[in-house]
């Protein structure tokens, strides 16, 4: 009977442990993007590169390929949250299928395939690698990363980096965006938050990037982290999106697609002309291609959108 007690306390503290333990969700590695492949998914086929257009929630992918020699394609497969990716290929202009088999690590592709072409087989490995078009650099703690599927605030964080990543690239506007800086200078002066608001017009084809800056837990203000550091892009900057309001206005337009981003008031810049606390200090450059911060934040992220002039 006393050994029927202990079973039964027992269960019951396992019960309570698992009914108060908060559930671990791994997130799903974001493939979005176009990736350069070093060797031959096929044969004859070279300077291979694949173009992730379309990632679901689900993990489903699909998206184009393009080779030195004027080979065109499609693809679609799935990638699961270990960062397993299967990816089925077929040329358009020269008939050939591939099967692939690789895992994402970072910006990084790597695995095993097997091509057809016709009665011709091959199979090998190969390695493809992300690349970010339109970032030139950056300094600091600014750091070009690939960004996961929920940028929500708490979901992304770190005391170190300010996240650096594009949004889209050759978007022509479905309609106008507002822009909360559209001139070079210093945000904010001494006098006022020295906003320039700005419109793009419906139908300019524009590139979007982002900074992300959500500190670990939530800290008092007395407490917030500051980093510094600037990012500097091949295109002309036509203005930044830096505000709260702005920034979610514009989520479903400039946003990645199926992404998650933080809505409400603390989602932006907060631009004090007084200085400390959280307030921050962003500055567009007389040249229109860099960006150069100076954030202080604790239980709220720092977010801002930079949109140019697509080439």
């Amino acid at each position: 009977m006393a050994f029927s007690l202990i079973e039964a306390l027992e269960a019951r503290a396992l019960l309570s442990a698992s009914t108060l333990a908060k559930p671990v969700v791994a997130q799903l590695p974001n493939l979005l993007g176009e990736f350069d492949v070093t060797g031959s998914l096929a044969a004859g086929v070279t300077g291979l590169s694949l173009i992730v257009k379309s990632q679901k929630r689900s993990g489903a992918i699909s998206g184009s390929l393009t080779a030195d020699d004027g080979v065109t394609g499609q693809f679609s497969g799935t990638v699961n949250k270990k960062g397993a990716v299967h990816l089925a290929l077929k040329g358009s202009s020269l008939k050939f299928s591939t099967q692939v088999v690789a895992t994402l690590s970072g910006d990084a592709l790597d695995g095993r395939y097997t091509s057809a072409i016709g009665r011709h087989h091959q199979a090998g490995t190969f390695s493809a690698s992300r690349v970010v078009p339109g970032i030139a650099g950056t300094t600091g703690a600014v750091t070009v990363v690939t960004p996961p599927m929920d940028m929500s605030t708490g979901a992304w964080e770190s005391n170190t980096q300010v996240r650096a990543f594009v949004e889209q690239q050759d978007l022509v506007l479905p309609q106008s965006v507002n822009l909360d800086i559209s001139v070079p200078g210093t945000s904010p002066n001494t006098l006022d938050a020295n906003l320039s608001p700005g419109t793009v017009r419906a139908g300019t084809v524009v590139n979007c990037y982002a900074l992300h800056f959500d500190v670990v837990g939530s800290p008092s203000v007395a407490n917030a982290i500051e980093l510094t550091g600037s990012i500097t892009i091949r295109e002309r900057i036509i203005g930044l999106i830096v505000l709260s309001n702005s920034l979610t206005a514009t989520n479903g337009i400039l946003g990645i697609t199926g992404d998650i981003y933080p809505y409400g008031s603390e989602y932006g810049l907060e631009l004090n002309p007084a200085g400390g606390g959280t307030s921050d200090v962003v500055t567009l450059s007389p040249d229109r291609h860099t960006v150069t911060i100076d954030w202080r934040t604790a239980n709220s992220a720092d977010n801002i959108r930079i949109v140019t002039a697509a080439p």
